[in-house]
């Protein structure tokens, strides 16, 4: 997962895992009545079908897992229970393929075909909790690079004034900038939290999908903040330069 940085830390616009929302699929030749009676089913059509969803899913996870393990700014609790909800969505999938690929039952097939989405939520669920971490920590990650920078700012503003300068429209200006980082940051303080402790049944009955907007929200929200901090924060700086240019 490649989430490269400005400069600074400003443009936290989190790098997304992008992957298809393909839906699981089987034929039937018929349908299925309410008694959940089958008939005239092609099985091996709809095993085919089922097995490409999951297959499709289980290489939507691995490419999770190897993104996430460059992304090193996820803390490593975060990263921990990332991994170990890939490695059971992974392992779930896997055993329900081989039902699906040994049952001889139609009837069988048809309803193990129907729980490939709800029951794991590899497009809904785990890429986005990924995704959302990834970003929330990112933000979060920025605290010490924000320490530095300030120490930098406050040792060059305080040379530049026992030179003579006028700093303070630069110094104001940097105040307001590191506010603004952290009002941004603090947006996104227990996001990672919430979208890790989503689960597919959660996510189907309905607060599990709010969590996962609301993160949403508050991720797009902060990178937004950040980027105006960033701008503050490089309008304090050109106003020190001058400041010491017109000495």
């Amino acid at each position: 997962m490649k989430f490269r940085t400005p400069k600074v830390v400003a443009a936290v616009l989190v790098a997304g895992l992008t992957f298809g929302l393909a839906a699981p699929a089987f034929a039937q030749t018929t349908t299925v009545t309410d008694r959940g009676t089958a008939t005239n089913v092609d099985p091996e059509n709809a095993k085919v079908r089922c097995i490409q969803a999951i297959d499709a899913r289980l290489d939507t996870l691995a490419k999770a897992q190897a993104r996430l393990d460059e992304a090193s700014f996820v803390t490593e609790d975060h990263a921990a229970s990332l991994t170990s909800i890939i490695a059971s969505t992974d392992s779930g999938l896997r055993t329900l393929r081989d039902k699906i690929d040994t049952s001889e039952d139609p009837r069988e097939v048809v309803a193990l075909c129907r729980t490939i989405g709800p029951d794991y939520r590899v497009y809904l669920v785990v890429v986005p909790q990924v995704r959302l971490t990834a970003g929330a920590d990112k933000i979060e990650s920025t605290r010490g690079r924000i320490a530095d920078l300030t120490d930098k700012f406050d040792a060059a503003a305080d040379r530049a004034k026992e030179a003579g300068a006028d700093v303070a429209e630069a110094v104001y200006l940097h105040n307001r900038a590191v506010q603004q980082f952290d009002e941004a940051i603090s947006v996104v303080d227990g996001v990672a939290d919430s979208v890790i402790a989503v689960t597919p049944a959660s996510f189907n009955d309905g607060p599990g999908a709010r969590t996962l907007e609301v993160a949403r929200e508050s991720v797009r929200t902060s990178a937004g903040q950040m980027k105006s901090a960033w701008e503050t924060g490089q309008a304090a700086v050109q106003a020190l330069k001058d400041a010491i240019a017109a000495l």
